[in-house]
């Protein structure tokens, strides 16, 4: 695993890099020159075509990097090999192999910033470095490679390895990203079972190696394929997800030109909202999810209603209103949505108890629901409709304000008023008097359906 940033969709490239950031970047490769230093008499002897056929497996594995879904960085199968030139030969040439193998081409080719090239051979260096050493600490070389003693210590020393790798990365990542470090963890977890599953391949590796050669090792090379193919088709089953659900949301506001963009505007804002609320990486993905289909409900509403241009009468409103239990009843139909179903339900219900369709109040309401509540309201405030303007941003701020309390849970709009002067701040001079964001943009307003 590595911390190699992405550009994004435009080919920019990520922020200017924090200090904080820097200052760690600098310690963990400071830390692998000690260490690298501290071993240097611990070097095994071998003869240099086994060093280069590991440093070429390596790289052959490394090639092919995967950009890990929702951070930013890669995520390959060479584990298996780094750890398995640990464990033949020793903590330095394992992880100098390591660092040395694992160049990645945005390395080579100038894209990566040097501090971040040179952290990431260094992090690198020193997880294989570690994973060595626990192994060398365990087995001392007195049982043979079928024994549990061996087994064991070939274990200990890849989760060494993997926990080293893990907290290396995610602690820059933490801290160039100024996201909590558990966070991030929480949004790298999956890639656990993944890696532990690598783990008997190097075994293995190691064991054919000892016996067979150089041969038996590139036969392991196919394992090691499907394992990249499984992390790819997390990637690409996650995205095929998040287009579908966005294809639905978009399908629905093609039927009201007015609420055009509505749905992403505010998933994108309720992620903004549930970070700063406390909601780890699991929720978040949820509600933002949850957010994008937040009105599909609506499907179920007449065209003659959902684009009406003035005011309900009493018996459209109470079909209008049906949209939320017509959308909780969508979203429990999908298995990886349920639990936000009562989310949906409830996202038209005040924090004084005054909303629909259950009436409920206060804490029995969904966190959630609340945010989808407030943000859903902002984004009808800033958004033009045939029966009124847009409100400008200090206009909406002032709106979330005056009904913080009343329709909205106090917390929650302390929180969505402070990304609310984010956006002011970032304006561009008289931008404040238009009446939209300048970045993502934020539901059903005050007076929301």
């Amino acid at each position: 695993m590595a911390s190699n940033p992405t550009p994004d969709s435009q080919g920019h490239r990520a922020p200017a890099r924090p200090l904080g950031a820097t200052v760690y970047a600098i310690l963990v490769v400071g830390a692998a020159g000690l260490l690298l230093w501290y071993l240097r008499g611990w070097v095994s002897d071998y003869h240099w075509t086994d060093l280069a056929f590991f440093l070429i497996m390596i790289a052959v594995t490394e090639a092919l990097p995967i950009d890990m879904p929702g951070v930013r960085g890669t995520v390959s199968v060479s584990f298996a090999m780094c750890y398995s030139a640990s464990v033949l030969f020793g903590p330095v040439l394992g992880g100098l192999l390591t660092a040395i193998g694992s160049v990645g081409r945005r390395e080579l080719s100038g894209q990566i910033p040097i501090l971040e090239v040179a952290f990431n051979r260094a992090q690198l260096f020193l997880a294989a470095a570690v994973g060595g050493i626990a192994f060398s600490a365990l087995w001392n070389g007195s049982s043979d490679l079928g024994s549990m003693h061996f087994i064991l210590s070939v274990l200990a020393g890849g989760v060494a390895y993997f926990m080293t790798n893990m907290l290396a990365f995610s602690g820059y990542l933490a801290l160039s990203t100024d996201t909590p470090i558990l966070e991030i963890l929480s949004g790298v977890r999956w890639a656990v079972p993944s890696y532990m599953g690598l783990l008997p391949i190097a075994y293995l590796n190691v064991a054919v190696y000892d016996t067979v050669g150089m041969i038996g090792v590139i036969v392991f090379l196919l394992p090691l394929m499907v394992g990249r193919y499984a992390f790819k088709m997390y990637r690409e089953l996650r995205e095929v997800f998040i287009s579908t659900i966005s294809a639905l949301a978009a399908a629905l506001e093609s039927r009201d030109p007015h609420t055009s963009g509505h749905a992403e505007r505010v998933a994108a804002y309720a992620v903004r909202v549930g970070e700063r609320m406390g909601l780890d990486r699991d929720q978040v993905n949820l509600l933002e999810y949850v957010a994008i289909l937040h009105d599909i409900g609506k499907i179920g509403i007449p065209d003659h209603i959902l684009q009406k241009p003035g005011s309900f009468t009493e018996g459209e409103w109470l079909l209008m209103r049906r949209h939320s239990a017509i959308g909780a009843g969508i979203i429990q139909r999908i298995k990886q949505l349920e639990t936000g179903a009562d989310w949906v339900m409830h996202h038209h219900e005040r924090y004084d108890g005054r909303g629909y369709p259950d009436g409920l109040a206060g804490e029995d309401i969904a966190l959630e629901a609340r945010i989808l509540a407030a943000v859903d309201s902002l984004d009808a405030m800033m958004s033009d409709r045939p029966y009124k303007r847009a409100m400008t941003l200090t206009e909406a701020r002032k709106e979330i304000q005056r009904c913080s309390g009343t329709q909205f849970d106090p917390r929650v709009a302390e929180v969505v008023v402070e990304v609310i002067a984010e956006e002011i701040e970032s304006a561009p001079e008289g931008a404040l008097e238009e009446a939209v964001f300048t970045g993502d943009g934020m539901g059903d307003g005050g007076s929301s359906t």
